[in-house]
């Protein structure tokens, strides 16, 4: 079940883009959410552990409902890992510590 606080795939139209990240508002107006575009995940794993100076970092974001194709639950599916066991996997650092849980 895709709640608050959910690690989730946000697709979008017009333009056409990809995220990974923390849901924390969805609502008929849009989807409120802190992520990364999914093009970068790989370069930004690979900075958070090899590179001195960063320069990719999760944004926070706003998107009207009209540009919302599907909103995925991040979970792994077989032998896919979810992109936060990924995450974990790659850079030996929870999620959490840039997609924070938001308590209201």
């Amino acid at each position: 079940m895709i709640n608050m606080n959910s690690l989730v795939c946000v697709y979008l139209q017009n333009p056409r883009e990809k995220f990974f990240g923390r849901l924390h508002e969805l609502s008929v107006q849009g989807v409120q959410f802190v992520g990364i575009d999914i093009k970068s995940f790989d370069d930004w794993c690979y900075e958070l552990v090899e590179e001195d100076e960063k320069n990719i970092f999760p944004s926070a974001l706003y998107v009207p409902s009209w540009r919302i194709e599907k909103i995925v639950l991040d979970e792994s599916q077989g032998v896919l890992k979810s992109f936060s066991e990924n995450f974990y996997q790659r850079t030996d650092q929870k999620i959490e510590l840039y997609f924070p849980i938001i308590e209201l």
